[in-house]
């Protein structure tokens, strides 16, 4: 899209990030792309899915019944996070004074995925 003005409302209406890219060639014109993903993209989905013809609006029906579907494998995935996240922490905070396996053991991941996380607090999002 070539119109910022368009493309700086959608991110004022719903967040998410836009982006400019240089013409390739002389004569072309600067294009703008918005972004959204996530939760935040499901919403928009969400909200457009009522102005959508058919083809698009079952598209947005398929894509919206996925992400209920997955629902479970990411809230598990956010445990599992959460897990060794605490886990590294408490490695850590010990110093040496328990063994990297016994922590894992005691929030149920690997000692590989602590050990990991230790050495990685950017991880920890």
């Amino acid at each position: 899209m070539t119109d910022l003005d368009v493309i700086k409302e959608l991110e004022h209406l719903f967040g998410g990030s836009f982006y400019r890219r240089e013409p390739g060639k002389k004569h072309w014109k600067v294009v703008y792309s918005w972004t959204v993903r996530g939760e935040l993209a499901i919403k928009v989905l969400g909200e457009i899915r009522k102005y959508m013809f058919a083809r698009r609006g079952f598209k947005i029906e398929e894509i919206l019944e996925a992400w209920e579907s997955d629902a479970e494998a990411r809230e598990k995935r956010e445990r599992f996070l959460d897990n060794v996240t605490q886990a590294a922490k408490e490695y850590i905070a010990a110093r040496g004074g328990v063994s990297c396996r016994s922590v894992a053991r005691k929030y149920g991941v690997s000692n590989h995925a602590v050990k990991k996380y230790a050495s990685s607090p950017s991880l920890w999002v």
